[in-house]
């Protein structure tokens, strides 16, 4: 899954994707941060009216347009790929409202033994943004206020994670972007596939300090390589 990740900075996202200032008003924090949490409002890319980029922000954990409970996104900060063409919570928002959310790189938990988890960092090898795929919705909240919400696509780790967790975010090359938010609807089916066996981006990944387990944490520091630990006496004996 992807339940914490690092977003960068307005001018990091407009350099990567060639996109100019874009003065729009904002919830999300126009700053790179280190530990991004579930319901916070992140920046994201998706389709304008020319074809272009447009820089939005959205609030992390999918509210269907039918929930009755905007608190219901929480549930949904990610879906799965295996079953976002069918699922009742996922599938207009798929083949209706794709787009791509930038990030440095995001945590994932190993467990270790029965008594802990131990954080890693994961990011691209070049040192190059990620983007994630990942599809938005509209929620009306009142006649004249909309809720915009949004969800990672997850699909099963490949040989550069899977040691460390079973999934990770859907990560799109430069085709695959553009693939995934030009494809027309009668062709989205397709889009399943290639996020479950398309192309990989590689990354590399580190451990990383418990620190990060914090929601309130935010600093650098919390992406430094961090030395393995010694393992719990109950852990070397296997209880």
């Amino acid at each position: 899954m992807c339940g914490r990740y690092v977003q960068p900075d307005v001018a990091a996202i407009e350099r990567a994707w060639h996109i100019g200032r874009h003065n729009v008003t904002r919830h999300f924090i126009d700053a790179i941060r280190y530990n991004v949490t579930p319901g916070s409002y992140v920046p994201a890319l998706r389709r304008d009216g020319d074809g272009g980029f447009e820089l939005c922000d959205l609030r992390w954990g999918l509210v269907p347009s039918w929930a009755g409970n905007a608190e219901s996104g929480l549930k949904t900060i990610n879906a799965r790929s295996e079953t976002v063409a069918t699922s009742g919570a996922y599938r207009q928002a798929f083949r209706k409202r794709r787009c791509l959310v930038p990030a440095m790189g995001w945590y994932e938990w190993q467990v270790l033994g029965s008594r802990r988890k131990q954080p890693w960092y994961m990011s691209s090898r070049d040192g190059r943004l990620l983007a994630f795929a990942a599809i938005w919705e509209k929620r009306q909240e009142s006649a004249v206020d909309a809720l915009e919400s949004v969800s990672i696509l997850t699909r099963p780790a490949n040989e550069d994670t899977a040691s460390v967790h079973d999934r990770m975010p859907v990560l799109l090359d430069e085709a695959g972007q553009i693939d995934w938010l030009d494809t027309p609807e009668h062709l989205c089916e397709r889009l399943v596939e290639r996020a479950l066996k398309g192309p990989m981006v590689p990354v590399k990944a580190h451990r990383v300090s418990e620190r990060v387990n914090r929601p309130h944490a935010d600093d650098a520091t919390l992406i430094e390589p961090e030395a393995p630990s010694a393992p719990a006496q109950g852990d070397l004996w296997g209880s």
